[in-house]
């Protein structure tokens, strides 16, 4: 199978038991999604979770998304939509540091979705440091959350070529960090 970024988990191969983060009892699997506007929900109320909450519904499982903070529609798919999350528009990898883990993790998720570093792009300085910067943010999250599976997700072109080569910097740092 594959593994996250934890060190709760075990999965691979050599027919160890595969790592499933979320519970197995029925209960829902709890995701905390962590970053800034795009976790948020900017432009598209909601963003991503609200794909994420209609596959998974499709797919028959139980999900539900936790953070401090609430944005997003009320019904998806005929099902109340769980609003929680923890996307701050504008905030850069220390501001979300600073979240964690208090209040991001007051209720322990069993998966957590990371998307941060777009705005540090944006930023006059401070580029060059992203990546200890996320590895520090890593590092509180697995402390905080030893047994959850961490997915970081690479941040996405902009329209710009200076801006582009600072983000393939930090998008190829990010596998060895985690």
């Amino acid at each position: 199978g594959t593994g996250g970024s934890n060190t709760g988990g075990s999965g691979g191969s050599g027919g160890g038991a595969a790592y499933r983060p979320c519970p197995t009892d029925g209960s829902a699997c709890k995701i905390l999604p962590l970053g800034d506007s795009i976790t948020w929900g900017i432009q598209y109320d909601g963003a991503y979770r609200v794909q994420l909450f209609t596959k998974a519904l499709a797919d028959g499982h139980k999900i539900t998304f936790t953070g401090s903070v609430s944005n997003g529609p009320n019904m998806v798919s005929n099902q109340p939509f769980p609003r929680a999350n923890e996307g701050h528009s504008g905030w850069r990898i220390d501001q979300i540091t600073g979240l964690v883990p208090k209040p991001a993790l007051d209720t322990v998720p069993h998966i957590v979705l990371l998307m941060i570093g777009t705005n540090e792009v944006y930023a006059a300085a401070g580029q060059a440091t992203m990546p200890e910067r996320l590895g520090g943010l890593l590092d509180k999250l697995t402390s905080a959350a030893p047994n959850a599976l961490i997915v970081v997700a690479k941040i996405t072109p902009l329209n710009s070529a200076g801006s582009n080569a600072t983000i393939k910097t930090y998008n190829d740092a990010i596998p060895g960090l985690v």
